[in-house]
């Protein structure tokens, strides 16, 4: 069964909502030290450029 997108829908090429592409260590070694220095998730989410519970996500995993 093929599977049609409506005007607005993401596709695969453009990421599904709700998904971000793995980020790299370097990424997550600077929302780890950013969040050490008293950095909150919100503010580090826009320094970087992802999104919030990206964010979130990697400070609940930890290192």
């Amino acid at each position: 069964m093929e599977r049609t997108l409506q005007v607005g829908q993401a596709g695969p090429e453009r990421g599904f909502p709700g998904t971000e592409p793995i980020r790299t260590p370097e990424e997550v070694a600077a929302m780890l030290e950013l969040h050490r220095k008293g950095w909150g998730a919100k503010r580090i989410a826009r320094e970087l450029g992802v999104a919030r519970n990206t964010v979130r996500r990697y400070l609940a995993a930890g290192d």
